[in-house]
C-alpha cells in the first residue's frame, strides 16, 4: 500500500489591498481629468500638487500624499516656498519613520522644480517698457527685489513722460536714514536719465505696512526737492514680506501706497 504523501504547508492567502486608487474614482473627481475639464483654477492646492506627484504608493494615492504635505504646512501655500529636499524625503526630528512615506527623490525633485518655476514666474516683472499706470503696476515691478529681504532696502523707479520705466535702481540698503541725509542718491539718477517722474519704494521686513515718521519725512523732502527740478514724485510704496494668502484686496494687501491712501497729497 502506497504511503500517504506528507502534508504540504498551506499557501499564504494573497494580500488583498483595501486602497482605492485614483483610477477607481469617478472621472469628475480625478485631479488630472478635472483640470482638463474645468481648468487649473478650479483645482484645490492639494489636487494641483497631486498632479506633480503623479502616482501614489501601495498605501496612499497621489492625492493622499499631497494632502499630507499640505497638512504638514498648515495648508499654507506660502510655506511651500520654504521646503527643501530634506523636508520632503526625510524623517520627523527624533524619529526613524519618514515624514511622507513613499515620497522619494523623483517625486521630491518634481515638486521642488514646480515650486521654483512658480517662484520665478511670480518674480518676473512686466515688460520693461510697460507704462506704470497705478500702484499695483509699480508693486509688480518692485516685489521681486524687496519682498523676500530680511533687511530694509530703498529703491527708486525712474519713469519717462509716458510712465515707462527708464531705470530701476537700489538707492540704499539697511534703512532709509542714509537716503534722508543725502537726497542726491535719489535725484541724481533722475536728472542723469531725464526722468519725468519717480516712484520710491522700500520694504518693512516685519510685515507691518504703517509708515514711520522717518518714512514720512523722506517722502516729503523728496517731493519738495524733486518739484524744484520739475520731476514728479508719483508714489512711495511700502512692501511687507511675501505671503501667499489672498484677501479680498488681493495683491493690494501686500503693500501700502502713499498716493492711494492720500498721504502723498497731504505732504
Amino acid at each position: 500500500m502506497k504511503a500517504d504523501s506528507p502534508l504540504q504547508p498551506a499557501k499564504p492567502l494573497a494580500k488583498v489591498s483595501t486602497k482605492t486608487t485614483i483610477k477607481q474614482w469617478s472621472e469628475e473627481d480625478r485631479p488630472r481629468e478635472k483640470l482638463l475639464r474645468l481648468g487649473a483654477r478650479h483645482l484645490s492646492d492639494a489636487e494641483l500638487l497631486a498632479i506633480f506627484i503623479n502616482s501614489g504608493t501601495e498605501k496612499d494615492s497621489a492625492l493622499d500624499l499631497a494632502k499630507q504635505i499640505m497638512t504638514g504646512l498648515d495648508n499654507d501655500l506660502g510655506q511651500l516656498l520654504e521646503i527643501d529636499h530634506a523636508y520632503l524625503t526625510g524623517c520627523e526630528p527624533g524619529e526613524k519613520k519618514k515624514r511622507f512615506a513613499g515620497l522619494g527623490d523623483a517625486r521630491a525633485c518634481t515638486i521642488l522644480a514646480a515650486i521654483e518655476l512658480g517662484r520665478r514666474l511670480r518674480d518676473t516683472p512686466p515688460p520693461r517698457r510697460t507704462p506704470i499706470t497705478c500702484s499695483l503696476d509699480a508693486y509688480r515691478v518692485l516685489r521681486r527685489h524687496l519682498e523676500s529681504l530680511d533687511h530694509e532696502e530703498l529703491r527708486c523707479l525712474y519713469l519717462d513722460a509716458s510712465g515707462r520705466v527708464i531705470k530701476d535702481e537700489l538707492v540704499s540698503s539697511g534703512g532709509v536714514s542714509h537716503a534722508v541725509a543725502d537726497l542726491r542718491l535719489i535725484l541724481a539718477p533722475a536728472i542723469t536719465h531725464y526722468a519725468s517722474a519717480i516712484i520710491l519704494a522700500h520694504n518693512h521686513p516685519t510685515g507691518h505696512l504703517q509708515p514711520s515718521a522717518e518714512d514720512m519725512d523722506l517722502t516729503k523732502r523728496v517731493k519738495q526737492v524733486a518739484s524744484v527740478c520739475n520731476i514728479r514724485l508719483n508714489d512711495h510704496l511700502i512692501l511687507g514680506r511675501y505671503h501667499a494668502s489672498v484677501t479680498s484686496d488681493g495683491e493690494r494687501s501686500h503693500y501700502l501706497s502713499f498716493a492711494d491712501n492720500g498721504l502723498l497729497a497731504s505732504l
